[in-house]
């Protein structure tokens, strides 16, 4: 039976440790305490979870390094599953950005808008999304991923639906709360797993899904959304595919980057669920190298405010992201489910 009944510097420090094995990285102590600063900010105080996960049999300490054991990766794993690392990174990602001047026009300049976005959905984008699902006072919609609640907010305002935010994120949720007190007439937000969710079935007419899918199973999350959305509802999900540059240009990789082909429509069909798509191939290519320029301008803005954390996080993500870009190595479409 797996160890869950553990302390959150417990939790941190497994997912820390998972986290470092996985990139390669010295499993010392100082090493760990390093990787956890620059990518959650302070860690929390693991002088007695070292002693406790020791005593459980979950790592074990060899010459200065700290090691998982089977058991502690089988439990490492388990709260992955529940309360996953980035979690802790997408915590610090909205405390940083709240009230941050440089990050606002950062998203002003890249997305058309600032609501505080994180994936690669734009004003375009989002509207056709509130489009083609046809939204309008009275829908009761579900978007999970929701984050800092900006664009529920928006999505609501432009339509009249009733908007409920779910996100694993305590700090997003908390400040998409903060920001919508005048408006829980139509806007809920709760903490929690898109995988598990808790909430009753056939209670959504629609379902959003904004950049979401690279977390988790989308199989898993799909099969929610089944349960959750009455008969004769809808889901719209903004769903981008990418060729790692190791995975070679072949047919075959061409293939996954065709509407039919994704990761997100063969969950679909495994699902016994048809689709339509809209193109959005050319504005995925055009957004990463938008947003590589715009970031490298408000380098500045964003050290004047000390929040170089924040700028190098979200100019890392770009880099990442622009080694793959190409016709032939990136596509992103909108997906219309029916349900």
């Amino acid at each position: 039976m797996l160890e869950l009944h553990l302390s959150e510097a417990e939790k941190q420090l497994l997912l820390v440790l998972g986290r470092a094995e996985r990139r390669g990285l010295p499993p010392d102590r100082p090493s760990l305490v390093r990787l956890a600063e620059f990518e959650l900010g302070a860690p929390l105080d693991w002088t007695d979870a070292y002693t406790s996960l020791q005593q459980r049999a979950l790592i074990h300490c060899d010459n200065g390094h700290v090691h998982l054991t089977k058991r502690g990766e089988r439990t490492r794993a388990e709260i992955h599953r529940q309360a996953p690392y980035w979690r802790y990174i997408y915590d610090r990602v909205y405390a940083e950005a709240k009230g941050s001047t440089a990050h606002a026009l950062f998203c002003e300049r890249v997305y058309g808008r600032d609501l505080g976005q994180q994936g690669m959905a734009d004003m375009e984008q989002l509207q056709v999304l509130i489009d083609v699902l046809d939204l309008e006072a009275g829908y009761r919609v579900l978007d999970l991923g929701c984050g800092c609640g900006r664009i529920a907010e928006y999505i609501s305002d432009q339509s009249g639906a009733h908007v409920t935010g779910v996100d694993i994120s305590p700090v997003g949720i908390r400040q998409a709360r903060a920001h919508t007190k005048e408006k829980r007439d139509r806007l809920t937000f709760q903490v929690g797993n898109i995988q598990r969710l808790d909430l009753d079935a056939n209670s959504f007419d629609r379902v959003l899904l904004v950049d979401t899918l690279y977390f988790c199973s989308a199989r898993a999350v799909i099969e929610q959304v089944k349960r959750l959305v009455a008969p004769g509802g809808r889901a719209g999900i903004l769903f981008s595919q990418w060729i790692p540059p190791d995975k070679g240009r072949g047919s075959a990789s061409k293939t996954q980057l065709r509407p039919e082909g994704t990761l997100l429509a063969r969950a679909l069909r495994a699902s016994g669920l048809t689709f339509w798509t809209w193109d959005f191939c050319a504005q995925e290519i055009a957004h990463w190298t938008h947003k590589l320029d715009v970031l490298v301008k408000l380098g500045p803005a964003f050290e004047a405010e000390d929040k170089l954390w924040l700028y190098e996080y979200r100019l890392d993500e770009t880099k990442s992201h622009t080694r793959t870009l190409g016709r032939h190595t990136r596509s992103r479409y909108l997906y219309y489910v029916p349900l």
